[in-house]
Protein backbone atom coordinates (compact mmCIF):
# COMPACT_ATOMS: atom_id res chain seq x y z
CA UNK A 1 0.00 0.00 0.00
CA UNK A 2 1.01 3.63 -0.48
CA UNK A 3 0.51 6.33 2.17
CA UNK A 4 -2.57 8.43 1.41
CA UNK A 5 -1.03 11.64 2.77
CA UNK A 6 2.31 13.45 2.61
CA UNK A 7 3.49 15.62 5.51
CA UNK A 8 5.78 18.33 4.18
CA UNK A 9 8.17 19.67 6.83
CA UNK A 10 9.91 23.03 6.53
CA UNK A 11 11.59 25.56 8.80
CA UNK A 12 8.47 27.72 8.72
CA UNK A 13 5.72 25.19 9.20
CA UNK A 14 4.08 22.01 7.99
CA UNK A 15 1.87 21.28 5.02
CA UNK A 16 -0.40 18.29 4.48
CA UNK A 17 -1.10 16.87 1.01
CA UNK A 18 -3.68 14.22 0.12
CA UNK A 19 -3.39 11.61 -2.60
CA UNK A 20 -6.62 12.19 -4.53
CA UNK A 21 -8.04 10.40 -7.55
CA UNK A 22 -6.57 13.02 -9.87
CA UNK A 23 -3.29 13.44 -8.02
CA UNK A 24 -1.92 15.18 -4.95
CA UNK A 25 -3.98 17.98 -3.39
CA UNK A 26 -3.06 20.47 -0.68
CA UNK A 27 -5.22 19.93 2.41
CA UNK A 28 -3.79 22.76 4.47
CA UNK A 29 -0.78 24.15 6.29
CA UNK A 30 0.16 25.51 9.69
CA UNK A 31 2.93 28.01 10.46
CA UNK A 32 5.12 26.98 13.38
CA UNK A 33 4.87 30.47 14.86
CA UNK A 34 1.08 30.64 14.59
CA UNK A 35 -0.38 31.81 17.92
CA UNK A 36 -3.12 29.21 17.53
CA UNK A 37 -0.79 26.45 16.33
CA UNK A 38 -2.46 23.74 18.40
CA UNK A 39 -5.96 24.58 17.20
CA UNK A 40 -4.92 24.75 13.56
CA UNK A 41 -3.07 21.45 13.87
CA UNK A 42 -6.19 19.84 15.29
CA UNK A 43 -8.25 21.22 12.41
CA UNK A 44 -5.71 19.81 9.93
CA UNK A 45 -5.95 16.35 11.50
CA UNK A 46 -9.72 16.46 11.32
CA UNK A 47 -9.58 17.45 7.66
CA UNK A 48 -7.32 14.46 7.01
CA UNK A 49 -9.66 12.05 8.77
CA UNK A 50 -12.58 13.44 6.81
CA UNK A 51 -10.79 12.64 3.56
CA UNK A 52 -9.63 9.23 4.74
CA UNK A 53 -12.21 7.83 7.17
CA UNK A 54 -10.65 4.36 6.85
CA UNK A 55 -7.32 5.55 8.21
CA UNK A 56 -4.63 8.16 7.77
CA UNK A 57 -1.06 7.21 6.84
CA UNK A 58 1.59 9.68 5.81
CA UNK A 59 4.98 9.76 4.22
CA UNK A 60 7.26 12.40 5.73
CA UNK A 61 8.85 14.79 3.24
CA UNK A 62 12.25 15.58 4.76
CA UNK A 63 13.34 19.24 4.33
CA UNK A 64 15.72 19.73 1.41
CA UNK A 65 18.17 21.51 3.71
CA UNK A 66 18.67 18.24 5.58
CA UNK A 67 19.59 16.24 2.49
CA UNK A 68 22.85 15.96 0.61
CA UNK A 69 22.41 15.54 -3.13
CA UNK A 70 25.52 14.51 -5.00
CA UNK A 71 26.82 12.39 -7.88
CA UNK A 72 29.07 9.42 -7.26
CA UNK A 73 30.97 7.12 -9.56
CA UNK A 74 29.60 3.67 -8.81
CA UNK A 75 29.70 1.44 -11.91
CA UNK A 76 28.34 -1.63 -10.13
CA UNK A 77 27.04 -3.32 -12.10
CA UNK A 78 25.21 -5.36 -9.43
CA UNK A 79 23.09 -3.41 -6.95
CA UNK A 80 24.96 -4.78 -3.94
CA UNK A 81 28.28 -3.81 -5.47
CA UNK A 82 27.01 -0.37 -6.40
CA UNK A 83 25.74 0.12 -2.85
CA UNK A 84 29.16 -0.65 -1.41
CA UNK A 85 30.82 1.69 -3.89
CA UNK A 86 28.49 4.54 -2.88
CA UNK A 87 29.04 3.86 0.83
CA UNK A 88 32.81 3.94 0.33
CA UNK A 89 32.56 7.25 -1.54
CA UNK A 90 30.47 8.79 1.26
CA UNK A 91 33.19 8.11 3.81
CA UNK A 92 34.38 11.50 5.05
CA UNK A 93 31.93 13.38 2.82
CA UNK A 94 29.73 14.32 5.80
CA UNK A 95 30.20 14.89 9.55
CA UNK A 96 28.57 11.49 10.12
CA UNK A 97 29.95 7.99 10.05
CA UNK A 98 28.57 6.09 7.07
CA UNK A 99 26.55 3.71 9.31
CA UNK A 100 24.70 6.78 10.62
CA UNK A 101 23.50 7.70 7.16
CA UNK A 102 20.66 6.55 4.93
CA UNK A 103 20.92 6.99 1.18
CA UNK A 104 19.10 6.27 -2.05
CA UNK A 105 20.41 6.49 -5.59
CA UNK A 106 19.16 6.57 -9.16
CA UNK A 107 20.61 6.54 -12.62
CA UNK A 108 22.41 4.18 -14.91
CA UNK A 109 25.96 3.96 -16.06
CA UNK A 110 29.05 4.60 -13.99
CA UNK A 111 27.88 7.85 -12.36
CA UNK A 112 24.69 7.88 -10.30
CA UNK A 113 22.72 10.55 -8.42
CA UNK A 114 22.65 10.04 -4.67
CA UNK A 115 20.45 11.52 -1.91
CA UNK A 116 21.76 11.20 1.64
CA UNK A 117 20.25 12.00 5.06
CA UNK A 118 21.29 11.43 8.67
CA UNK A 119 19.45 8.77 10.64
CA UNK A 120 19.04 11.18 13.55
CA UNK A 121 17.24 13.62 11.27
CA UNK A 122 14.76 10.92 10.33
CA UNK A 123 14.27 10.04 13.99
CA UNK A 124 13.39 13.63 14.87
CA UNK A 125 11.05 13.99 11.92
CA UNK A 126 9.24 10.79 12.84
CA UNK A 127 8.85 11.84 16.48
CA UNK A 128 7.39 15.18 15.43
CA UNK A 129 4.94 13.70 12.91
CA UNK A 130 3.86 11.00 15.34
CA UNK A 131 3.32 13.50 18.17
CA UNK A 132 1.20 15.62 15.81
CA UNK A 133 -1.00 12.59 15.12
CA UNK A 134 -0.30 12.08 11.40
CA UNK A 135 0.68 8.38 11.56
CA UNK A 136 4.00 8.49 9.62
CA UNK A 137 4.98 5.28 7.83
CA UNK A 138 7.85 6.26 5.50
CA UNK A 139 10.43 8.92 4.61
CA UNK A 140 10.93 10.62 1.24
CA UNK A 141 12.27 13.86 -0.22
CA UNK A 142 11.18 16.28 -2.94
CA UNK A 143 14.28 17.15 -4.97
CA UNK A 144 14.71 19.41 -7.93
CA UNK A 145 14.50 17.25 -11.08
CA UNK A 146 18.13 18.06 -11.82
CA UNK A 147 19.25 16.70 -8.45
CA UNK A 148 17.51 13.34 -8.48
CA UNK A 149 15.28 11.54 -10.95
CA UNK A 150 12.14 10.54 -9.12
CA UNK A 151 11.42 10.46 -5.40
CA UNK A 152 14.26 9.61 -3.00
CA UNK A 153 13.17 6.91 -0.57
CA UNK A 154 14.70 6.60 2.90
CA UNK A 155 12.71 3.64 4.15
CA UNK A 156 9.90 3.10 6.64
CA UNK A 157 9.43 4.59 10.09
CA UNK A 158 9.93 2.61 13.29
CA UNK A 159 6.23 3.10 14.10
CA UNK A 160 4.95 1.99 10.69
CA UNK A 161 3.84 -1.49 11.87
CA UNK A 162 1.52 0.14 14.41
CA UNK A 163 -0.15 2.27 11.74
CA UNK A 164 -0.67 -0.44 9.12
CA UNK A 165 -2.95 -3.46 8.80
CA UNK A 166 -1.22 -6.71 9.68
CA UNK A 167 0.81 -8.00 6.77
CA UNK A 168 0.57 -4.73 4.81
CA UNK A 169 3.67 -3.62 2.93
CA UNK A 170 4.53 -0.05 2.02
CA UNK A 171 5.21 0.74 -1.62
CA UNK A 172 7.33 3.65 -2.76
CA UNK A 173 6.30 6.21 -5.38
CA UNK A 174 8.53 6.59 -8.40
CA UNK A 175 7.47 10.16 -9.10
CA UNK A 176 8.35 12.96 -6.71
CA UNK A 177 5.68 15.21 -5.21
CA UNK A 178 4.77 18.35 -7.23
CA UNK A 179 7.11 21.12 -6.12
CA UNK A 180 4.44 23.76 -6.72
CA UNK A 181 2.19 22.16 -4.11
CA UNK A 182 5.04 21.86 -1.64
CA UNK A 183 5.86 25.52 -2.12
CA UNK A 184 2.22 26.39 -1.61
CA UNK A 185 2.26 24.44 1.63
CA UNK A 186 5.14 26.58 2.81
CA UNK A 187 3.23 29.75 1.94
CA UNK A 188 2.25 30.61 5.52
CA UNK A 189 5.69 31.82 6.46
CA UNK A 190 6.63 32.97 2.99
CA UNK A 191 4.41 36.01 3.08
CA UNK A 192 6.29 37.31 6.07
CA UNK A 193 9.70 36.78 4.58
CA UNK A 194 8.77 38.09 1.16
CA UNK A 195 7.73 41.52 2.34
CA UNK A 196 10.94 41.89 4.28
CA UNK A 197 12.99 40.96 1.27
CA UNK A 198 11.14 43.47 -0.83
CA UNK A 199 11.72 46.32 1.60
CA UNK A 200 15.28 46.80 0.45
CA UNK A 201 13.91 47.63 -3.01
CA UNK A 202 11.64 50.38 -1.70
CA UNK A 203 14.59 51.72 0.24
CA UNK A 204 16.45 52.04 -3.02
CA UNK A 205 13.55 53.91 -4.50
CA UNK A 206 13.63 56.35 -1.60
CA UNK A 207 16.81 57.89 -2.95
CA UNK A 208 14.81 58.69 -6.06
CA UNK A 209 12.60 60.82 -3.84
CA UNK A 210 15.53 62.97 -2.71
CA UNK A 211 14.74 65.36 -5.56
CA UNK A 212 12.23 66.68 -3.08
CA UNK A 213 14.98 67.70 -0.70
CA UNK A 214 13.90 71.18 -1.62
CA UNK A 215 11.16 70.51 0.83
CA UNK A 216 13.79 69.05 3.22
CA UNK A 217 11.23 66.46 4.26
CA UNK A 218 13.29 64.25 1.97
CA UNK A 219 15.89 63.73 4.65
CA UNK A 220 13.06 62.72 6.91
CA UNK A 221 11.93 60.21 4.31
CA UNK A 222 15.31 58.53 4.52
CA UNK A 223 14.89 57.76 8.18
CA UNK A 224 11.74 55.91 7.25
CA UNK A 225 13.62 53.67 4.82
CA UNK A 226 15.80 52.95 7.77
CA UNK A 227 13.12 50.35 8.19
CA UNK A 228 16.00 48.24 6.94
CA UNK A 229 15.88 46.71 10.40
CA UNK A 230 13.05 44.71 8.91
CA UNK A 231 15.47 42.93 6.60
CA UNK A 232 17.48 42.09 9.70
CA UNK A 233 14.38 40.44 11.10
CA UNK A 234 14.47 38.13 8.12
CA UNK A 235 17.96 36.93 8.86
CA UNK A 236 16.63 35.71 12.18
CA UNK A 237 14.10 33.40 10.51
CA UNK A 238 16.73 32.21 8.11
CA UNK A 239 19.07 31.47 10.95
CA UNK A 240 16.40 29.44 12.63
CA UNK A 241 16.02 27.15 9.65
CA UNK A 242 19.72 26.44 9.62
CA UNK A 243 19.79 25.90 13.33
CA UNK A 244 16.75 23.73 13.30
CA UNK A 245 17.39 20.17 12.53
CA UNK A 246 14.84 18.24 10.66
CA UNK A 247 13.38 15.36 12.52
CA UNK A 248 15.08 12.11 11.82
CA UNK A 249 14.36 8.52 12.48
CA UNK A 250 16.38 5.39 12.08
CA UNK A 251 14.38 4.25 9.10
CA UNK A 252 14.41 0.81 7.78
CA UNK A 253 14.88 1.00 4.09
CA UNK A 254 13.80 -1.73 1.75
CA UNK A 255 16.78 -3.65 0.53
CA UNK A 256 15.98 -2.76 -3.02
CA UNK A 257 14.29 0.64 -3.61
CA UNK A 258 12.29 0.77 -6.78
CA UNK A 259 14.12 2.26 -9.75
CA UNK A 260 13.48 5.90 -10.53
CA UNK A 261 11.24 6.76 -13.43
CA UNK A 262 14.28 7.79 -15.39
CA UNK A 263 15.59 4.27 -15.49
CA UNK A 264 12.97 1.85 -14.33
CA UNK A 265 14.62 -1.06 -16.08
CA UNK A 266 17.88 -0.38 -14.27
CA UNK A 267 18.59 -1.59 -10.74
CA UNK A 268 19.81 1.95 -10.34
CA UNK A 269 17.67 3.63 -7.69
CA UNK A 270 17.86 1.97 -4.35
CA UNK A 271 17.14 3.08 -0.86
CA UNK A 272 20.16 2.71 1.31
CA UNK A 273 19.11 2.08 4.83
CA UNK A 274 22.66 1.00 5.37
CA UNK A 275 24.07 4.45 5.30
CA UNK A 276 23.36 7.91 4.06
CA UNK A 277 24.85 11.37 4.59
CA UNK A 278 22.62 13.91 6.13
CA UNK A 279 22.56 17.47 5.18
CA UNK A 280 22.10 20.30 7.63
CA UNK A 281 19.29 19.47 10.09
CA UNK A 282 16.04 21.10 9.36
CA UNK A 283 12.57 20.62 10.62
CA UNK A 284 9.60 22.73 11.04
CA UNK A 285 8.99 20.50 13.95
CA UNK A 286 12.05 22.05 15.39
CA UNK A 287 10.20 25.28 15.71
CA UNK A 288 7.05 23.57 16.95
CA UNK A 289 8.80 21.31 19.41
CA UNK A 290 11.89 23.32 20.18
CA UNK A 291 13.62 20.60 22.07
CA UNK A 292 12.81 17.64 19.88
CA UNK A 293 13.50 19.19 16.55
CA UNK A 294 16.31 21.56 17.20
CA UNK A 295 17.98 18.81 19.11
CA UNK A 296 20.04 17.53 16.25
CA UNK A 297 20.96 20.11 13.63
CA UNK A 298 22.56 18.59 10.68
CA UNK A 299 25.19 20.28 8.64
CA UNK A 300 24.80 19.80 4.93
CA UNK A 301 27.96 18.21 3.66
CA UNK A 302 29.58 19.73 0.68
CA UNK A 303 29.29 17.67 -2.40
Amino acid sequence: MKPNFALNLSHDGIGLLHRGKSGWELVGEVALDAPDFGERLTALRRAAKTRAPDGVTTKIVVPASQILYTEITAPGPQSAVRRRQIADALEGMTPYAVPDLIFDWCGQGEVVQVAVVARETLAEAEAFADDCGFFPVSFVAAPDPAQFAGEPWFGITTTAPAHLPQGARIERDTEALPLDLLHAAAAPAAPVAAPIAKKPAPAAEAPAAPPEPAAEPAPVAKPAPVAKPAPEAKPAPVAKPEAVTAPEAAAQIPAEPAPSPAAETQPAPQSEPATEPAAAPVVPPAQASAAAEVAAPTTTPAA
